[in-house]
């Protein structure tokens, strides 16, 4: 069985086009993954420190627990301290106070026929 030499030059252009699209799609799926971990981890992370009341060390502590656990779920990306932190600093986690949402809560209810 003979082919004609065009399948064979578009053959050698066309499959490594489409492998470059796949091998660059596969790495952002990586680099979404470890960006969420990240967000994810330091949100955790946050809600721990809020919940438990952590100050000084315990928090210095706690930072580099969920800085270790980011390292170990992350794929591609090596997480240091520092980027935690920040993150956690930006995302810092508001003292809420449970008797006012419950009184926001009933409120809305009632406004709802």
């Amino acid at each position: 069985m003979r082919l004609r030499a065009s399948f064979t030059v578009e053959n050698s252009f066309i499959i490594p086009f489409f492998t470059m699209i796949i091998v660059v799609m596969v790495i952002l799926a990586l680099d979404m993954h470890d960006e969420l971990i990240g967000k994810a981890v330091s949100f955790q992370g946050n809600m721990k420190i809020e919940q438990e009341k952590l100050e000084g060390s315990n928090r210095n502590m706690c930072v580099s627990d969920v800085s270790s656990y980011a390292g170990l779920k992350s794929m591609r990306k090596s997480v240091n301290d520092e980027e935690i932190k920040k993150s956690m600093d930006e995302n810092k986690v508001v003292n809420n106070s449970p008797r006012e949402f419950i009184r926001k809560t009933r409120a809305a209810l009632k406004l709802i026929p």
